[in-house]
């Protein structure tokens, strides 16, 4: 049977390449005819945001790019480079070759801490990054296994460096910013000045950098020593940013203040819980779980109203409808104003086996049930 059609086959194939090439041909002529017809009219359109986005970047860009890259130094041979060199290669267009002399310049320790301490000062935003985060290597190295109060010595003997990260979390360029506040989250020193400047970066015109900050600043410093002023309105900018990992770490930092504090951010939690990410994140809802169970605490009953609509977030997590029951539960006569909502929803889970207010990861059943006990006891009332 092969025998009897290959012939056949092998002339069929020769005839539709000619076939497809005479049509691909034609095709593209009818293309470039459209693209003449219409290159007038797009030639004069606005350009798009993409593009300008391109152009400052290529604007950003150093015009004397190598035509040959030069690969990066073995690990092995910035041992034999001197110090000198290594402070040159700082200035380096190429950020790994950056990163590398950084560590290289860390590992040799205290010999080179009066020239890194030179490089923090450099009118090159490039030196100013690299020795800010070699400086803060030398000093991990130096804390790292010894007791607290060591610790506390060796920050103290540094003491002028640290000063430095904390002028540098003011600097111009974004890249230092970032590396003061990688030195002031390493050293973790517990001082007025640190606190003040981990803080007046959760509103770094960056918002991964402010979002950083916000973490950093929950879970390695005090705010006591600062103006309380100053904190709340910092926190109430916070909660206003994009990015919701940080925001749920300045909700931590707010639950444990005190009352009368924490009645401050009650317009601002209550448009936290209004908030919903523009984009899909494994944070889930940034805090606002911890906002209902603190605005529950404090009796808000703005909070009722908004709860039938916060049981169908959920984002990557098990959401937020389990601690709207329980808040519904704790408010309870004031909750008998949302009891039509959550008939509703129960009715459909009945009806359907589903509702969008349950997480598809929650058990539908489990779910249903717990919405019927809250029903019931509100009822009940």
């Amino acid at each position: 049977m092969l025998r009897i059609h290959l012939p056949f086959t092998c002339l069929l194939v020769p005839c539709c390449l000619f076939i497809l090439s005479c049509q691909s041909k034609d095709e593209a002529e009818d293309i470039d005819q459209d693209a003449d017809d219409t290159s007038q009219t797009t030639d004069d359109k606005p350009q798009t945001i993409f593009q300008s986005a391109i152009d400052k970047v290529d604007s950003q860009c150093p015009p004397d790019y190598p035509d040959t890259v030069t690969p990066l130094p073995e690990s092995k041979d910035f041992e034999e480079i001197d110090t000198a060199s290594l402070m040159k290669m700082l200035e380096s267009w190429n950020p790994s070759l950056r990163a590398q002399a950084a560590t290289a310049l860390s590992e040799r320790g205290k010999e080179v801490l009066d020239v890194l301490k030179q490089g923090s000062t450099s009118d090159n935003w490039m030196v100013r990054a690299g020795t800010t985060t070699a400086l803060a290597a030398i000093i991990k190295q130096s804390l790292t296994g010894l007791t607290a109060e060591q610790q506390e010595a060796v920050k103290q003997e540094h003491a002028d460096i640290i000063s430095e990260f904390v002028r540098l979390t003011s600097d111009e360029r974004l890249e230092v910013r970032v590396a003061a506040l990688g030195g002031l989250s390493t050293v973790a020193p517990q001082t007025p000045a640190a606190a003040k400047a981990v803080l007046n970066l959760c509103d770094d015109p960056d918002d991964y950098l402010a979002q950083d900050a916000m973490i950093i600043l929950e879970k390695q410093f005090s705010i006591d020593s600062l103006e309380q002023d100053e904190v709340v309105a910092a926190f109430k900018a916070a909660l206003g940013r994009s990015l919701p990992r940080g925001k749920g770490h300045i909700v931590r930092i707010i639950t444990r203040m005190k009352p009368e504090t924490q009645s401050k951010f009650v317009p601002d939690l209550l448009a936290h819980l209004d908030w919903k990410p523009m984009r899909d994140t494994m944070f889930g809802s940034g805090g606002q779980e911890d906002s209902i169970k603190l605005l529950t605490k404090m009796k808000e009953t703005k909070l009722i109203e908004r709860l039938p609509n916060l049981m169908g977030k959920f984002d990557r997590g098990a959401g937020l409808f389990d601690s709207c029951l329980n808040s519904a539960k704790a408010f309870g006569k004031d909750a008998k104003i949302i009891l039509p909502e959550l008939k509703a929803i129960l009715a459909d889970i009945e009806a359907n086996g589903k509702n969008a207010k349950i997480a598809p990861n929650r058990d539908i059943e489990a779910g249903a049930k717990e919405l019927k006990k809250t029903i019931e006891y509100l009822e009940s009332l």
